[in-house]
């Protein structure tokens, strides 16, 4: 299997190769875009897999591919009592935490928790929610709150060759302001170490610089407001209009003095509904590559791939999960 990627992306997968992390994919027995994708790493040496399966077939490990079964009695009375340690106190019994390391995303976000992994990849046959609960539950965030991010490759110029990151497009539903500049910080810093360039901030909202009235916009103003206090080392500025935010003619005219002008590469939106459409919108009308959502904010890399993911998009996910665990 060969897959065609840009120039940005092969860099990525360059500097995977560079400082090897072991992955693992609990949907490797359930979908074939997810046995090609970490085939396909594993054989370029990206990074070294761990296919979860059923135990129905036998398989040979190499050094980059390896295939752990999800009922190996031994390993899963581990990951059981070690699930029951970090649950008890939310109620949780050991007879409950036998049962949940059946399924293989508590079964491989248990072999993260234990370090047996350096991070986890799922989502092409799960929910977003399906996905990421059990890392929610146990391997928890750095700072209170877990984003997440989409990464756009567009096939004409546009910031920095071409690249636009969009948060937070699949875990938070209504972020309150407070939670926006989180997501912020945390998005500025995910490009910064994704994209190796210096991010220019967007907070969007359907008004640019008070063009228009209400709680939304409010809200947004309001987080460029606690922005100002935490003396951030990144450019950004709001509220702004998706087309004021990327378009320098329609920046001139609707916000001349602001600090962002049409060339937005990080675009902060105001809930979950207004992201998620907008990327989706964008990778399919605008024909981009859509990257991810990739996680950010928890302990340890975990993430949630589109359903809808190709299996080269899987590859750049694992590639990405990878870095991260070198940040």
């Amino acid at each position: 299997m060969s897959y065609k990627f840009s120039v940005f992306e092969k860099n990525l997968l360059k500097r995977a190769k560079q400082n090897i992390s072991t992955i693992v994919l609990p949907e490797a027995d359930m979908d074939e875009r997810v046995r090609q994708a970490g085939e396909y790493v594993a054989k370029h040496k990206i990074a070294r897999v761990v296919f979860l399966t059923n135990g129905k077939s036998a398989h040979v490990d190499t050094e980059y591919l390896r295939y752990v079964d999800i009922h190996d009695k031994v390993l899963c009375e581990g990951l059981a009592d070690a699930l029951y340690v970090a649950r008890k106190e939310k109620g949780l019994t050991k007879k409950e935490a036998k049962n949940l390391v059946k399924d293989p995303v508590y079964f491989g976000t248990m072999m993260l928790h234990l370090n047996m992994v350096d991070g986890l990849v799922c989502g092409a046959c799960h929910s977003t929610a399906d996905s990421i609960r059990p890392a929610l539950q146990v391997i928890k965030s750095k700072h209170g709150i877990v984003s997440s991010f989409m990464l756009l490759d567009t096939p004409t110029k546009y910031g920095d060759n071409g690249l636009v990151m969009l948060s937070d497009c699949a875990i938070n539903v209504a972020p309150t302001p407070e939670q926006l500049v989180s997501i912020t910080q945390d998005t500025a810093k995910s490009y910064i170490d994704v994209v190796k360039k210096s991010p220019r901030v967007a907070i969007l909202s359907y008004s640019t610089k008070g063009s228009g009235k209400g709680e939304s916009a409010d809200a947004s103003r309001k987080v460029v407001e606690l922005l100002d206090k935490q003396k951030c080392d990144f450019v950004y500025d709001g509220e702004y209009q998706m087309d004021s935010a990327i378009d320098k003619t329609t920046a001139k005219l609707k916000a001349p003095n602001g600090k962002i002008q049409g060339d937005a590469n990080v675009l902060i939106f105001p809930n979950l509904e207004s992201g998620n459409i907008c990327y989706k919108a964008i990778s399919r009308f605008g024909k981009a590559r859509a990257i991810g959502p990739i996680c950010q904010g928890f302990n340890k890399p975990v993430n949630d791939v589109s359903r809808g993911a190709t299996a080269s998009e899987i590859v750049l996910i694992i590639a990405i999960t990878s870095l991260q665990n070198r940040l």
